[in-house]
């Protein structure tokens, strides 16, 4: 986790990603995958004694995201080219208002 968030800082840093919205860059959701999706599994897979989730479902997704990360900031550092922001990537606000369409609130 700390070589990937290193990364995602430094292409902060650089201008090369976006920091006033989260998720609308690959990278941002790739970070998130990493982290929250096959890390967490691969966390509660060695906690809970789940070879299959620590290992299949968990260590070689995370092994294989991180490969797919680096080699995407790698490139934008090389190139130097800013990320590709979504237009329109849904929840990329930040916002953690109700969406009144949703709850219909006012």
């Amino acid at each position: 986790m700390k070589p990937a968030r290193a990364k995602l800082d430094e292409l902060y840093s650089k201008g090369l990603l976006d920091k006033t919205k989260f998720f609308d860059e690959h990278l941002e959701l790739q970070f998130y995958e990493l982290w929250h999706h096959e890390g967490r599994r691969a966390r509660m897979g060695a906690m809970m004694m789940a070879p299959d989730y620590a290992w299949w479902h968990g260590f070689y997704e995370v092994k294989s995201r991180f490969n797919e990360f680096n080699e995407e900031a790698d490139h934008l550092l090389k190139s130097g080219k800013k990320a590709y922001v979504y237009p329109d990537y849904p929840n990329a606000t930040g916002s953690t208002q109700k969406p009144v369409e949703v709850f219909h609130t006012k």
